[in-house]
């Protein structure tokens, strides 16, 4: 009859019953009711892990262990910190059980700058690390007045840095808030400056009113001007002219004004991301006699490579027809943005022999791994040499490997990974991305160089599913592994290598306990005595007293040594 009833009602009905639910809700549940519903609601596939996800769903992906095995250190926290973001506790909860790797200030932050108050306290009982500062910033900065007023009364020093984040989010009722808290003209100009460049114009202009009644004077006043180079930044033209002729009333005004700012505030337009740049700056210098400079532009040059910024191509060729075009400026950024569209343009213009094209160049364009930016600077002459072979493997880009050892690349694609084959270097860097895929691809082109150096990047990157690959291939087994992974309390990693039958050192616990005043966090310590690792807890005591940094001092760990000295399990034990 549920089946039925389904089949009678009419395809916008459906798609009318999703837009009630949530994108997460539709993808994991809604969606997979029948076919019918899989058949209607094929836009609601992808699950946003920053947003809430049903529990029942994210129990279901991460809940097999082999799922989260095959995720790097780096991801493992990635998922935690997008976990946090969402804000459900259960979902977090779990996927701190799964990820095996610790909480970090980023989590915080993620959960934070989420506006989830219940998540942080969680995160806070479970001694997640964390600056509060950066926290209550984050929060600011999105709006999130509940997460400001639970923590700013903690910390009143941070009044000022949070209403300027507030402001750089367009928050005035947040603003309006915290002016009690004791934010003084200092912090209110600082705040007014960052809402003009965000292009938060009613904002700004409120900010500047209450200055203005407090009378402070000509020389505050004078400052206050300064708006106008962040104005430049972030307002439309006419807001602009409207702030520049009520703060610069008289000529006078305005000739100092133009005197000692004009072409940075002209620099200031041509880099803004409003649509209207080009009028702004025309404006500038016709009728504010605001001249642009070469010397004006040194900070913006990496903004003009970036290509989501409207019009990239007419301010490039705006500063080429003026004679202030740094090509080698311009095309690092473009390279670091993957601005194909910028890139051909200079090389159209026959202007990359300017460009000091080099082997650092190539190396940028293999590290963000975009084949098209590539080929197009091969094109263009650029020397790619083993150097991008080797930024592509430890940046885990398999298909830029691929694309270089096949006929569509270029002879000297070629000949830089035939060169780079041979270079012991490559194996090591390549493990460090943890990439299982890229490891195969070399080793089937004869790289089968697997020693403590290649291990250990391996463990860093923390792969289990690497790990067991390269075991299976014959790695050597070395006790310094469970120390890698110890220092950066990898749970997940240190269960693969005792799974592995990694073999314990004589002094792996003492130097895990204080290495050069190096300490694991307690949580490893614990699970090195449970699992069997040889203990001296003398000698583990005597190391826990000679570290003499109190910020190397790990929490607990001196109490919990201590307690053994005088215990059963004191002595040594296997």
């Amino acid at each position: 009859m549920a089946t039925s009833l389904w089949g009678t009602l009419l395809p916008e009905l459906v798609v009318h019953i999703a837009s009630f639910l949530s994108p997460n809700e539709v993808a994991c549940s809604f969606r997979l009711v029948n076919k019918f519903t899989s058949k209607h609601c094929q836009g609601w596939k992808l699950v946003r892990l920053s947003q809430s996800v049903p529990h029942h769903a994210f129990v279901k992906r991460w809940g097999d262990e082999r799922c989260a095995r095959g995720l790097t250190f780096g991801q493992r926290q990635e998922l935690l910190c997008l976990t946090a973001r969402s804000g459900v506790i259960a979902n977090l909860e779990f996927a701190v059980a799964v990820v095996g790797c610790p909480l970090t200030s980023e989590v915080y932050y993620a959960a934070a700058g989420g506006g989830h108050r219940d998540a942080c306290i969680w995160l806070e009982d479970r001694g997640c690390p964390r600056v509060e500062r950066a926290a209550v910033q984050d929060a600011a900065r999105a709006g999130h007045a509940e997460i400001v007023r639970w923590k700013l009364p903690q910390f009143p020093d941070f009044t000022g840095l949070v209403l300027h984040a507030a402001a750089d989010g367009g928050h005035r009722a947040l603003c309006e808030e915290l002016l009690p808290a004791g934010a003084g003209p200092a912090c209110i100009q600082a705040a007014a400056f960052q809402a003009a460049e965000s292009g938060h114009v009613e904002l700004t202009d409120w900010l500047l009113g209450l200055l203005k009644e407090r009378n402070l004077g000509p020389g505050f006043d004078r400052e206050f001007d300064l708006v106008l180079l962040h104005a430049a930044r972030g307002f439309e033209l006419p807001a602009l002219q409207r702030l520049y002729h009520s703060r610069l009333s008289s000529s006078a005004a305005q000739e100092a004004f133009r005197t000692g700012h004009g072409p940075n505030m002209a620099a200031a337009a041509l880099a803004s991301a409003t649509p209207d740049w080009r009028a702004k700056l025309e404006w500038l210098e016709a009728e504010a006699g605001c001249r642009l400079s070469k010397e004006s532009l040194g900070s913006f040059w990496n903004v003009f490579g970036n290509s989501t910024l409207p019009d990239v191509l007419g301010r490039v060729t705006l500063l080429r027809e003026r004679g202030m075009l740094h090509v080698g400026r311009c095309l690092r950024s473009a390279v670091s943005h993957t601005n194909l569209l910028l890139i051909h343009y200079l090389k159209s213009e026959g202007l990359l022999a300017a460009a000091s094209l080099d082997g650092d160049i190539m190396e940028t364009a293999a590290k963000e791994g975009d084949l098209a930016v590539l080929a197009e600077l091969l094109a263009a002459g650029g020397p790619i040499g083993p150097g991008a072979v080797l930024t592509a493997a430890e940046y885990g880009h398999l298909h830029v490997l691929c694309w270089m050892a096949s006929p569509e690349s270029s002879p000297a694609a070629v000949k830089a990974l035939r060169l780079a084959l041979v270079n012991p270097e490559l194996t090591w860097r390549a493990a460090g991305s943890g990439s299982l895929e890229v490891m195969e691809w070399l080793w089937e082109q004869g790289c089968r160089q697997l020693d403590e150096k290649v291990f250990t990047a391996a463990v860093k990157a923390g792969n289990a599913v690497l790990l067991e690959w390269m075991v299976a291939r014959g790695c050597p087994m070395w006790s310094e592994a469970y120390l890698v992974a110890g220092r950066r309390c990898d749970m997940a990693t240190l269960r693969c290598l005792r799974r592995l039958g990694w073999p314990w050192g004589p002094d792996t616990f003492n130097r895990a306990v204080n290495d050069n005043n190096t300490s694991c966090c307690l949580e490893v310590l614990r699970w090195l005595e449970a699992e069997g690792c040889p203990v001296d807890w003398h000698a583990a005591w005597a190391l826990v007293q000679s570290v003499v940094h109190p910020s190397s001092k790990i929490p607990g760990v001196s109490e919990w040594v201590k307690g053994h000295i005088t215990g059963p399990s004191s002595g040594s034990g296997a």
